[in-house]
């Protein structure tokens, strides 16, 4: 029993974060204070989960993934309600017939207050929303798991990454084509910029060219890229009947710092990786790793990225450790605290890099990353050209 209750961790965090967001005031932050250093404790303090999980009642794992979508959709009201003037939907007014007493915070709410909000939404989306709905879109042929996984995208603005992540990333990762690999040396937030926009037109030439083989066109109504622009734009529109276009400016910025967490995630999982996808199929090396049992948890293993990566259709709690993969310096929240700081993430990172050129990659890898060495303008990587190792 305890190992579906601890998948219940995330669930109880987004209604925390909920329950703090309508409350307004002090609690804003001390919530994620204490969230990030909970998270980075547990981490630490833990260790790592290398045990394999046969759960039986896999369809309550479900019930929680799904349980994500009602509480984003609840914490974004939430918000929207703190930022709008009055009270909108008389939300105030019923939560103070319970008994509730939130007006007084919510009279006072301050621009602090409204930045700490975002911050929080930012994070329920990143975390809440896309890892499930990564998950969930993993399960092609299942109606409701799409269902559910598209609109929990929607809050990041990236319903075509159910497009881009399962018929693009999948198959050209650790190469040039694909926008979603952190290449050498390359600058976190830049990575950031070239990942969301590349992602998003490579998303609408895989989508344009199965419409092409339909007759179908990519502005019609059989284009998963305009259904999921229009789940995305229902959103605004709720963000513009609370609080006019001072909601959606706040909607647009706190949606898009929680699509930039997923970029984060993007770039600390196969930076620096390199691959020739013509000979080589995704393997397991061609993925950062973490078996952190705290981050597994929250995460919904996606931590085991190395295996999702060779079994993309597996459920997580199918995902195995693969202890012997390349492992992320920390733990997921920690590794992505270091890429915020890209001369830290230099130092600590790129000779993990060389690490994995001497250990995994194969002779023709060794090639490709001897040039990936010299183009990326690391003294790190331009140093180590010159090593017998890259002579191949």
């Amino acid at each position: 029993m305890n190992y579906y209750l601890r998948y219940m961790a995330f669930p109880f965090a987004m209604l925390m974060a909920l329950l703090t967001i309508l409350n307004g005031g002090d609690a804003l932050f001390y919530l994620m204070g204490i969230g990030l250093l909970v998270i980075l404790l547990g981490d630490a303090l833990l260790g790592d989960e290398v045990e394999d999980s046969n759960p039986q009642f896999t369809f309550l794992l479900n019930i929680f993934m799904y349980a994500h979508l009602p509480l984003l959709l609840l914490i974004l009201v939430a918000f929207m309600w703190q930022i709008a003037p009055g009270d909108w939907l008389s939300i105030g007014a019923s939560l103070e017939s319970l008994g509730w007493n939130v007006m007084g915070n919510h009279a006072e709410f301050s621009l602090l207050d409204g930045l700490m909000s975002g911050v929080i939404v930012a994070v329920m989306i990143g975390a809440g929303g896309t890892i499930v709905g990564h998950e969930l879109t993993h399960r092609t042929s299942d109606k409701v798991a799409m269902f559910f996984g598209r609109w929990l995208l929607a809050f990041s603005n990236d319903c075509s990454f159910s497009i881009e992540h399962v018929y693009g990333h999948h198959v050209r990762l650790g190469t040039a084509d694909d926008p979603a690999t952190a290449r050498r040396g390359e600058n976190t937030y830049r990575f950031i910029v070239r990942s969301t926009v590349g992602c998003y037109l490579g998303a609408w030439s895989l989508e344009k060219a199965r419409l092409d083989k339909i007759g179908a066109s990519i502005w019609g109504p059989k284009s998963r890229m305009m259904s999921g622009n229009l789940m995305s734009l229902a959103l605004f529109v709720l963000a513009f009947s609370a609080a006019g276009w001072f909601g959606v400016v706040c909607w647009l910025v706190t949606s898009m710092a929680g699509k930039s967490l997923l970029e984060f995630v993007n770039f600390i999982e196969h930076y620096g990786i390199v691959r020739n996808r013509m000979t080589t199929p995704v393997m397991p090396r061609h993925s950062w790793n973490s078996n952190k049992r705290f981050s597994s948890v929250w995460m919904y293993n996606l931590t085991r990225h190395s295996d999702h990566h060779s079994r993309g259709d597996a459920p997580f709690w199918d995902l195995k450790a693969y202890p012997e993969s390349l492992m992320m310096p920390y733990g997921y929240a920690g590794t992505i605290l270091l890429s915020a700081f890209p001369p830290l993430w230099r130092r600590v990172v790129d000779p993990m890099v060389l690490e994995w050129d001497r250990h995994y990659a194969s002779e023709e890898e060794l090639a490709l990353a001897k040039k990936a060495n010299e183009e990326s303008g690391s003294e790190v990587f331009l140093q180590a050209c010159s090593a017998p190792l890259y002579a191949v």
